[in-house]
């Protein structure tokens, strides 16, 4: 891949990376800050969760995060117990606040931002 060549994960059981061992490719290769891209499917939070290089098994998708900052916090901290690793949507214009009370709280935290999955092709 460092010489330009390009590979290709392929699986007939469904949206790779999900219980498959293609996880371990795609962490590799963020690690190594090499590219990696998904055909878009129905659903964005598979797709989120197959380009984040983060563990698939267990995950937990709770859709939009709370717009109060307390609330946020709250859920937030919360979410910070969970074993696995969680999806959420946020907006664009609340992205930045999250980040930053996301880092007061946990500024080890391993994340990975997306947008627009399932609506055109999508390279990181």
């Amino acid at each position: 891949m460092r010489n330009g060549q390009e590979i290709a994960l392929i699986s007939d059981a469904g949206t790779p990376l999900i219980s498959d061992p293609g996880f371990l490719l795609v962490k590799a290769c963020r690690e190594q800050a090499l590219p990696v891209t998904a055909i878009p499917g129905a659903s964005s939070v598979l797709v989120a969760l197959s380009l984040s290089g983060l563990e698939p098994t267990p995950f937990q998708f709770i859709g939009f995060l709370p717009r109060k900052t307390g609330e946020l916090t709250a859920c937030l901290e919360e979410l910070l117990d969970y074993p696995g690793t969680t999806i959420c949507f946020e907006s664009p214009e609340r992205l930045t606040d999250c980040l930053k009370t996301l880092c007061e709280l946990d500024p080890m935290s391993k994340i990975s931002i997306a947008r627009e999955l399932t609506q055109r092709s999508w390279t990181q």
